[in-house]
């Protein structure tokens, strides 16, 4: 058992060509990602950085993602804010970044669509992350460091649900 408990999903062996720590991304087919609130945010309505628990369809945590953002931004910006996020193991070690510019996000400004790049804990660059345009549903394409897209992500035409969670299907580009 790893030092963080029977919570953490258990670490698993190296994988060939799999950048290190990010393992736990090879070994499930379904992720499921849990906002924490924070007391502070959930009594006063003060936006405060999110924080992410990462899990297997089993509740095992796989990841920890935390915002790194400053408060004017997450004020005066709301959701559409610039971030960075780190993703952390079970031993509290980097395992990526996730960083997302400051973009309009509106079906009537298409030439500022979302972007996020997804960068090793050495700072290679993975990925990205990248909205298409659309009217009614939200796309994204999962594109590799070369540019290529090898994921499509296609969200419903209400992505803000109070009763449950909100699915996205994912597709192979």
């Amino acid at each position: 058992m790893n030092k963080a408990g029977r919570d953490w999903m258990p670490m698993p062996d190296n994988i060939e060509g799999c950048p290190k720590g990010l393992e736990y991304l090879a070994m499930v087919d379904q992720l499921i990602i849990e906002q924490q609130v924070e007391l502070l945010e959930a009594f006063t309505s003060f936006e405060t950085n999110n924080r992410y628990e990462v899990k297997n369809v089993m509740g095992q945590k796989v990841m920890v993602a935390c915002e790194e953002t400053n408060c004017c931004s997450r004020i005066c910006c709301g959701p559409r804010r610039a971030f960075h996020v780190k993703l952390m193991d079970n031993f509290a070690q980097p395992v990526m970044t996730i960083d997302r510019p400051l973009r309009c996000s509106t079906c009537w400004f298409p030439c500022c669509m979302q972007v996020a790049h997804v960068h090793g804990k050495d700072g290679s660059l993975l990925g990205s992350l990248e909205q298409a345009w659309s009217i009614f549903a939200p796309e994204y394409y999962v594109k590799n460091a070369n540019g290529d897209t090898v994921l499509k992500i296609k969200g419903p035409c209400f992505t803000c649900n109070m009763c449950g969670d909100v699915k996205f299907e994912i597709m192979t580009g």
